[in-house]
């Protein structure tokens, strides 16, 4: 699997109260988004993700994976209000990807795309009200579109009424997106469909740029995955699951499986260019750029008074073919971006 995913703050909430975990060797992957103030909506996303890795250390049949995941986090956050007063609540989307099947779960505004060969599609329903009168018919899916309040999200009780969804067939070159509510109320999915189809790191890339550029009101974070082939001949069942779970108890193998702080997501580096070459420049030290020039300024000579040269040394150089020199010219501007990769 190519995988990729960012978190954010964005550019107007103090923190941010979202949360992510993903397991590449499982082919799990969660979003959760903490609702509440003071801290209390970082705790619960936090809470979601400890809950979810709690429970699989239990190694739950692979048919009662997801149900076992989201009533677990349910129950802890309902915990933490319990034993701390006031609410702690969440939204989540958990998505597992399974051989040549995908099944999910969520609860809240948290969605889970799919984009297969160019064509996007949404495999979740919102928990809100306009979303749950649209689908009865009695509001226009235009007013649906709309931010509206939540009418499920976890912590809210002792138990949880959740959805799922799948199994739904997996295909080569899938590209899977689970995302919360920060991400895709600022972006329509037709502006989704086109980011995702430049891949899991472009679209990652391209998404959250246009999150930020549209004000980003609220926390963004994004899981993507682009299934390969081997990834279908995978199918892992309860013995394989515990295995993956014990090693990763005991020497944390698996990477990916954290909780990933708000970062800033690193565009792919550029090709080497004269408009990068140029930036870097103006972005270097004094030091720097002065080594810069004077190697710019050995090239811009060498070019130029290539002539001159030869006719300072002697005839023995005039044999001297000029692509030489051009060369030497190269080799200059070779030791230049090495200097700036530096």
């Amino acid at each position: 699997m190519k995988i990729f995913s960012f978190t954010d703050r964005g550019k107007v909430r103090p923190t941010n109260e979202d949360a992510l975990w993903m397991n590449g060797e499982l082919g799990l992957f969660l979003v959760a988004d903490g609702i509440g103030s003071s801290g209390r909506g970082a705790e619960a996303s936090q809470g979601v993700v400890r809950a979810c890795r709690e429970a699989l250390k239990g190694t739950p049949r692979p048919e009662e994976l997801l149900p076992t995941l989201i009533r677990k986090a349910n129950a802890a956050l309902y915990e933490l209000a319990q034993e701390k007063g006031g609410s702690f609540g969440a939204t989540a989307a958990i998505l597992w990807i399974r051989g040549r099947e995908a099944r999910f779960t969520w609860v809240g505004d948290s969605r889970i795309y799919r984009l297969r060969r160019g064509q996007l599609e949404r495999l979740t329903a919102d928990h809100t009200r306009a979303e749950e009168l649209s689908r009865s018919g009695a509001v226009p899916p235009a007013a649906a579109a709309r931010k509206s309040a939540l009418t499920r999200s976890l912590g809210q009780g002792p138990t949880i009424e959740f959805s799922q969804g799948g199994p739904i067939e997996v295909q080569q070159a899938d590209l899977f997106m689970v995302a919360t509510d920060g991400v895709t109320d600022v972006t329509p999915d037709t502006d989704l469909g086109d980011f995702l189809s430049k891949g899991p790191i472009g679209g990652s890339a391209a998404i959250r740029q246009a999150v930020l550029e549209r004000g980003g009101p609220d926390n963004l974070t994004a899981v993507l995955v682009e299934v390969e082939a081997p990834d279908l001949e995978r199918t892992l069942e309860a013995p394989q699951i515990a295995t993956i779970l014990k090693d990763a108890a005991t020497r944390d193998a698996i990477k990916p499986s954290r909780v990933m702080p708000a970062a800033v997501l690193q565009p792919p580096p550029p090709e080497p260019g004269i408009g990068p070459f140029l930036k870097g420049i103006l972005a270097g030290g004094a030091r720097r750029m002065a080594l810069e020039v004077v190697i710019v300024a050995l090239f811009l000579g060498t070019a130029f008074m290539a002539p001159e040269l030869l006719a300072m040394l002697g005839r023995r150089l005039e044999a001297v073919p000029p692509s030489w020199f051009l060369v030497a010219g190269l080799a200059l501007y070779a030791a230049l971006l090495k200097l700036r990769a530096g």
